[in-house]
Formats: structure tokens, C-alpha cells, sequence
């Protein structure tokens, strides 16, 4: 884990300027906290020979606390560093939605590297518009040539260069004592990540403009996915169970985070499944589950059964399960929403984890990384649907039997972000 993340483009740092700069920062930062100085920023110029750079990468960029551009035409004209932007708002939003009432959180400081001035205009990504900025505090020199002609420019801008650090120290600190941002699971392979530079327009003097987008790269493998949404109606469901508020007339109204995310559950996984860039297809599950898991494989898609844990007291799920459970596909995972907020679900979880271990004997001794129990807000499920269907698109492009899950849970695995990126 570390507090700070800089993203920049590779080719800025050829002759080591970034490198100087992040090293002085990190050592002001280190006079004007109390922090571990092996814990303070991510620098992983000097991992990109390593053999596992792009894990630690990955779990730098998903657990630390502010994010640090360094702005120029060749970082947003980097995929890479779109990514690093996209997991990073991405983990900004998932908070905002998962935490009712809170305010986007600002954990961004961008830095003018060097000036993005294209023709006499200032062109930036849309994605990054709303939060450029020239603060007074940084001085008059940094904002009219950019931190790299500072640094680069040292001996004659010493004061000015110590001033910078030291305002920018300030303010990487103030941002990391309040940031409350949760640990998120970023896939290693970066290749399913989108660019947000790519998604966006280009804006110019505050006006957008009828630029032409990058392509956004497009995955080899799979590209549609049903979600099926094994659940039950209202009248289904009071068999078995009292509260009965997150279901409706059809078995994929079922919202089980209500009444905090009141929403049907399906719509959080469509979210997931399009930022992936898959194509989801929503389904009520309908108990055929060897018509479903003949499908996907002879189709070579996916399918991401959503199961109601409350369900296996049903006859006729308890019979789809356990026909799931005698083949170990690797095209179909299942995620298992378990609200800790909704108390008869929290009276019963021993019983219920325990129909679900009798029912899936043979997945939960092969702790199996895409199946994933339990998911108890809607920032865990989405993080859970993303890490399934990162795995289920690796197994199918690799035909691989599904992967034992790393934590040792009988369900499992939780999802870990990690660090900045490079080209």
C-alpha cells in the first residue's frame, strides 16, 4: 500500500526529471508527516523490467490515497496513463455511490508537467477538464512554463523549484488525511481497463469540440455476457422469508442493497459488464441451467449467475445449483449478494452459508476465484462481478480450469487495486 500515486508519461522521464522531482517531494513529504517512507509514493520507473511491475503496479494504483498526473501532450496522448486516470475516477465514483449522502471526492492533483498548449489553444481530454488547474500557490514561473523547465532549470530557479515542493508537499498531505477512498481490485491484466481519454471529447478554451474520439481498444475474446438473475418475486420469495421489500413482481427486480442502494441489482452488473466492454444480456434465471452453461460454451461466451442466497430454500433452485455444481465451467461464474444491513439476512447468514456450501460442494472445495460469497455492499458486488469476468474472459482465452482463490475462503476472493501505470 501507498499513500501516493504518480502517473505520467515514460517518455517525460527520459532524462530522469521526474524521477528527481518525485524523490524530492516524497522526502518533503516525509519531513511534514509521520509517514513510513517506504509507504509514501509509488515509483515504478524502476519496475518496469521487473517480472511481476504490473501487479505491483495494479496494487499501487487500487489502494493509495491521492493521485498525481503530471500533465503534458504526452500523457494524454498515452494510454496508459488513461487508464491510470479511469481506475482512479472509477474508484472515486464507486464511493460516491456506495456511501449515501457523500460528495464526490476530490483526490486528484494534477501537475503541469509541461505546457498542453496545441496551435495557441489549451486542449485537454474532457475527462481531465474539470479538475485543471494553475493554483496561485505553485508561483507565477511554474505556471507559465510547467514543472519540467523548473526542474530541468534547477540552479536557476532554486527558490522557485523549493517553494513548489513545499506547497505541493501541503497539499498532497491535506489530501491524503482526508481521503477516505476504499481499496479496489484492479485486473493485472491491463488490457480490460478502459482509457478515459478515449471516451471523452477534446475541449478547447472551455468549449467542446467536434474531434474525432481514439479508438477504444477492443478485447480479443468473448464479448457478451448473460446476467442471470436467480432470485424470486415477491409473493416467490415470502415462502421462506419475512422482509420481502427488495423484491418485486419479477425475479430480477430483486435489489437486495435496499433501501441504501435501492436499485435493481442487474443494473450494477450491466454497469460493470460495459465498462469492461462486453455486452451484457440480463435474464431472469429460469432453472435451465444445463441449457445455460451448454450455451455459453458452445457459443465461447460468458454468464454471470446472480444468486439470491435466500433462494436455495427453494425447491427448484436447490435442483439448478446442484447441476451447476457438477460441472466446473469455466465460461460461468456466480456472485452471491448478502446484505449485512438487512437484519433477517444477518440472523440467518450461518444457515444460509451453509445451504450454499451443502448445494456447491464441489465449487467451494475448489475455492474457486469466480464464485464469490459474500458480497456485502454494492461496491463489493461490483468489484466481485468486474474480478469474475476478468477471470472468466483469461480461462476462456486461455482454456484454464477456474483458479483457486487466493484467500483461502471457502467463497471469496476480495478484489485489491494497485498502482500507477506506465506506456
Amino acid at each position: 500500500m501507498v499513500e501516493v500515486f504518480l502517473s505520467y508519461s515514460g517518455q517525460d522521464d527520459e532524462s530522469k526529471l521526474v524521477t528527481d522531482f518525485f524523490g524530492d517531494l516524497c522526502e518533503e513529504l516525509g519531513r511534514i508527516t509521520t509517514l513510513d517512507a517506504n509507504q509514501i509514493g509509488y515509483q515504478y520507473t524502476q519496475m518496469r523490467a521487473a517480472m511481476e511491475w504490473r501487479k505491483v503496479l495494479t496494487e499501487a494504483l487500487g489502494t493509495c490515497k491521492v493521485f498525481v498526473p503530471l500533465l503534458s501532450p504526452r500523457f494524454f496522448a498515452s494510454e496508459f496513463c488513461g487508464k491510470e486516470w479511469w481506475v482512479f475516477t472509477e474508484r472515486q465514483r464507486l464511493y460516491t455511490e456506495s456511501t449515501p449522502g457523500a460528495q464526490q471526492p476530490q483526490c486528484i492533483l494534477p501537475v503541469m508537467w509541461e505546457s498542453c498548449a496545441l496551435n495557441g489553444d489549451s486542449a485537454v481530454p474532457k475527462a481531465a477538464a474539470g479538475i485543471w488547474m494553475n493554483d496561485p500557490t505553485f508561483g507565477e514561473v511554474y505556471a507559465e512554463r510547467g514543472l519540467r523547465q523548473i526542474v530541468q532549470l534547477k540552479k536557476k530557479y532554486d527558490t522557485e523549484y523549493r517553494e513548489l515542493v513545499i506547497a505541493l508537499g501541503r497539499r498532497v498531505a491535506d489530501l491524503i488525511q482526508g481521503s477516505k477512498l476504499p481499496n479496489y481490485k484492479v485486473p493485472e491484466d491491463t488490457d480490460l481497463l478502459c482509457n478515459a481519454f478515449a471516451m471523452a471529447d477534446i475541449e478547447i478554451d472551455g468549449a467542446e469540440a467536434d474531434v474525432p474520439q481514439v479508438a477504444k481498444h477492443e478485447p480479443s475474446g468473448p464479448r457478451h455476457v448473460t446476467l442471470a438473475v436467480a432470485s424470486s418475486t415477491r409473493d416467490e420469495i415470502s415462502a421462506v422469508r419475512q422482509n420481502t421489500a427488495g423484491y418485486g413482481s419479477r425475479p430480477d427486480d430483486w435489489a437486495p442493497y435496499h433501501p441504501d442502494a435501492p436499485d435493481p441489482v442487474v443494473g450494477y452488473a450491466i454497469d460493470v459488464a460495459r465498462e469492461l466492454n462486453l455486452i451484457p444480456y440480463p435474464k431472469p434465471f429460469n432453472d435451465e441451467m444445463q441449457k445455460l452453461l451448454d450455451s455459453t460454451e458452445e457459443e465461447n461466451q460468458l454468464a454471470v449467475i446472480i444468486l439470491d442466497p435466500w433462494t436455495t430454500k427453494l425447491e427448484s433452485r436447490r435442483k439448478a445449483l446442484e447441476e451447476y455444481d457438477k460441472r466446473l465451467s469455466y465460461n460461468v461464474g456466480l456472485v452471491i449478494p448478502h446484505s449485512m444491513t438487512d437484519d433477517e439476512t444477518k440472523a440467518h447468514a450461518n444457515s444460509l452459508h451453509d445451504d450454499l456450501t451443502e448445494l456447491l460442494k464441489r465449487h467451494t472445495r475448489a475455492q474457486q476465484s469466480t464464485l464469490l460469497y459474500p458480497l456485502e455492499t454494492v461496491i463489493t458486488f461490483k468489484e466481485g462481478v468486474r474480478q469474475v469476468l476478468v477471470e472468466l474472459t483469461r480461462m476462456v482465452l486461455n482454456e484454464l480450469t477456474p483458479t483457486r482463490s487466493v484467500t483461502g475462503h471457502p467463497f471469496v476472493q476480495r478484489p485489491v487495486l494497485d498502482g500507477p501505470g506506465e506506456e
